[in-house]
């Protein structure tokens, strides 16, 4: 039984919010050294990483949400998060969320676990060594990978994440997708066409 996604809420409203993110970095830093300097400073910068991890865990839902499995796991769609994770609280903003009939947990995973409670798995750049031996160990398995590490989608990943000139971006693999039996709604696929997308990431053999 295949899991479709109902009502997928198109991907602009996380380009929308990553778009003004420039604005947001300029305004609120600026003014941090204008009222108390660099002690304000740092905490404006560190409210700005805040809300740009808000916005790639909206991204990451929405692609959650566009992703269809090959079976229907009961009761709940499992984000697995492994190594460092620069997200932190900003998860607890999509978990619980619906997708479909089901709810979306958040867990983290232990390097060399076997993934096999995972429906996606979102790498942190901190596993960059180990991806191919975790690329090894998934095989086939139909756990959508995800992580900001750079050329992720082109080394084997399905959906890379890229901060360029303070915009999301991302790429997608789509052979990597289908390889393992998984398929991203068309929306998605041409939002990744339009934002940024390498040609041979997402070209069938």
């Amino acid at each position: 039984m295949t899991r479709a996604p109902k009502n997928f809420p198109p991907l602009r409203a996380a380009f929308r919010r990553a778009a003004a993110l420039t604005i947001v970095v300029i305004v609120t830093v600026v003014a941090g050294w204008a009222d108390g300097g660099p002690p304000v400073a740092a905490a404006a910068a560190a409210s700005v990483a805040q809300r740009e991890y808000l916005i790639k865990a909206a991204f990451v839902f929405d692609m959650l949400k566009a992703t269809q499995w090959p079976k229907t796991r009961s009761g709940s769609v499992v984000l697995c998060v492994l190594g460092r994770d620069p997200f932190g609280a900003a998860w607890g903003s999509i978990a619980g969320r619906p997708i479909g009939k089901s709810k979306l947990a958040v867990a983290p995973v232990q390097a060399g676990g076997n993934f096999g409670a995972c429906d996606a798995l979102f790498l942190s750049t901190s596993e960059r060594a180990r991806w191919p031996e975790i690329r090894g160990a998934l095989g086939t398995r139909p756990i959508l990978t995800m992580s900001e590490m750079t050329g992720f989608a082109q080394d084997g990943g399905m959906v890379g994440l890229m901060a360029i000139d303070n915009r999301l971006r991302f790429d997608v693999n789509l052979k990597a997708v289908r390889k393992a039996g998984l398929n991203i709604d068309t929306n998605a696929l041409k939002q990744a066409n339009m934002v940024h997308a390498q040609a041979a990431a997402v070209r069938l053999p």
